[in-house]
């Protein structure tokens, strides 16, 4: 489809160059006094030759002004769609510039070591057969993120940490079934207890899921396992785990 308009404009092009607005009335003026110089050699002539001149010549104007009209007609609609090009190119252009200003908001770390460096601390658990396939990353400098496998109820699973200023930062809107909310608690080693809340989507949801959110300190946490419906105990363990291994009174490594 571009080469084809290229091929329309490259031609239109053309006959702007051979033939603009201007040429066209000279054109016009000068068919009408070649006619008008015509009829006068010929006014001693018969009246018949004379009438034949003035109509011939009034049929070349009259052809010359539609062509003309014709051509004008179409280096308009030519100058319309190439200011309408010209108009959208640039926004075009700016839309695509700006998009590719703007910052990932996602960056991958190597492990969980690289959220101290923001003040928040994410591990999942010591036990390596609990989960499979841990990606870390960072979600604009402020949270931290961890996607898995959990091995126990065979689903995808994401785990955040954030400041607790952040809000919510689970992401996830879905409409939870109220009658099956849970509530568990577990201790950190200094004895703060941390309250735990496991919510399980509604029965008509696109999604069975799961979601665990707690706070420990300034930090808050959320645990969303897609596909965990009939696993709210699994899932709450899986929390347990990861509060336990996030707690700052123990040592950064995992062992």
């Amino acid at each position: 489809m571009i080469t084809i308009k290229n091929d329309i404009k490259e031609k239109k092009k053309q006959r702007k160059k051979y033939l603009t607005p201007c040429a066209a009335v000279l054109l016009i003026c000068s068919l009408a006094a070649c006619a008008g110089g015509g009829a006068q050699k010929n006014a001693g002539g018969d009246a018949g030759a004379a009438r034949t001149a003035e109509t011939e010549a009034g049929t070349e104007e009259n052809v010359s002004k539609q062509e003309a009209a014709s051509l004008t007609g179409e280096e308009t609609a030519n100058s319309a769609e190439s200011a309408k090009e010209e108009t959208q190119t640039p926004v075009t252009e700016s839309r695509a510039q700006d998009w590719s200003a703007l910052p990932n908001p996602i960056v991958d770390v190597g492990s969980s070591e690289d959220f101290e460096a923001a003040g928040l601390r994410l591990w999942l658990p010591a036990n390596k057969e609990w989960y499979s396939d841990p990606d870390y990353s960072m979600i604009g400098d402020k949270a931290a993120q961890i996607q898995f496998y959990d091995e126990i109820t065979k689903s995808d699973a994401i785990a955040r940490a954030a400041k607790s200023e952040e809000g919510d930062i689970s992401g996830i809107y879905y409409v939870f079934d109220d009658s099956r909310k849970q509530s568990w608690f577990t201790k950190l080693e200094d004895g703060t207890k941390v309250d735990i809340t496991v919510r399980v989507t509604s029965e008509n949801s696109d999604v069975h899921g799961v979601l665990a959110t707690w706070s420990a300190g300034d930090t808050s946490y959320s645990l969303w396992e897609d596909d965990a419906w009939e696993h709210l105990d699994a899932v709450a363990k899986m929390a347990i785990e990861i509060i336990k291994m996030s707690d700052p009174g123990r040592e950064t490594e995992q062992d």
